[in-house]
């Protein structure tokens, strides 16, 4: 199964606004790589889009909606707001348009080719101040492989970004509750997220998380990620797309554009 995976897009209704994280945000290009993304995924047979929040960067009804008209051109989608999108981002993004069925919740539900899909949901009182919703909901999750779409990681990786001298945003105040349960389970959980705007990989166990690069700054990425079942084992290939280019202060890419890792009952993820 191929899916893709977008971050950390950030539209605005006033594109000439200066803002800047890792790099300085381009904002006028956003619409233009947003629909470049499409392209690709057309092109690699993308099956499944998933968008791990922050798609606009005020969480304005005007730039939601305008971001949901562009994506319902590309192939069916999962969303999961982020600490940008409102203080009740999957609220916000129904009432901008997003159909409940797009909008993942705990339960783990079957999508295309047969995966099971679940999305953390979050509440904020302050854009750096956000917490889950509800719980996770994991007898609903069994023990086949559940992919997760997050806005923010399960894993802290402040020491891995500090140490970078890259600046580090906050994580979910309660982080630990969502990452404990999802840590003791077994079977394989593959959490994706954006918020951090680097492209990252870390693993613990049975759980991996991968870090998809922000739209709004380089390196602008489009994500696709390829699952194949090998006999027992899992295979996950992760490949970054960089839609375009511009000057840098610091390098947000932690990881290779292309990642390999393998699952095998009992043994945990590690990097092929």
């Amino acid at each position: 199964m191929r899916l893709g995976v977008l971050s950390d897009i950030h539209v605005v209704q006033d594109v000439s606004r200066r803002e800047a994280w890792h790099n300085a945000y381009d904002f006028a290009g956003v619409e233009a790589r947003l629909r470049r993304a499409l392209e690709l995924f057309a092109r690699e047979r993308v099956e499944l889009l998933l968008v791990l929040g922050d798609l606009a960067h005020d969480g304005d009804l005007a730039s939601l909606k305008r971001v949901l008209r562009v994506l319902a051109g590309g192939p069916p989608m999962r969303l999961v707001g982020g600490n940008h999108d409102g203080r009740r981002p999957s609220a916000r993004l129904r009432e901008a348009g997003a159909a409940a069925p797009e909008l993942p919740g705990w339960r783990a539900v079957r999508v295309a080719g047969g995966l099971r899909l679940a999305g953390a949901r979050v509440a904020c009182r302050a854009v750096d101040r956000c917490r889950l919703a509800r719980p996770p909901a994991l007898a609903t999750w069994g023990e086949d492989l559940v992919l997760l779409a997050s806005h923010f990681p399960l894993l802290s990786r402040e020491r891995v970004l500090t140490s970078r001298e890259l600046p580090y945003a906050e994580d979910l105040l309660d982080r630990e509750a969502l990452a404990a349960p999802i840590m003791a389970r077994s079977a394989p959980t593959v959490a994706l997220y954006g918020h951090l705007h680097v492209r990252d990989s870390d693993s613990a166990g049975a759980l991996l998380q991968l870090s998809c690069g922000a739209l709004v700054e380089p390196p602008f990425e489009a994500t696709v990620l390829e699952l194949r079942a090998r006999g027992e084992q899992l295979e996950l290939e992760r490949t970054a797309h960089e839609l375009a280019h511009a000057p840098e202060r610091r390098d947000p890419r932690l990881v290779p554009a292309r990642e390999v890792w393998r699952f095998r009952p009992g043994g945990g993820w590690e990097r092929r």
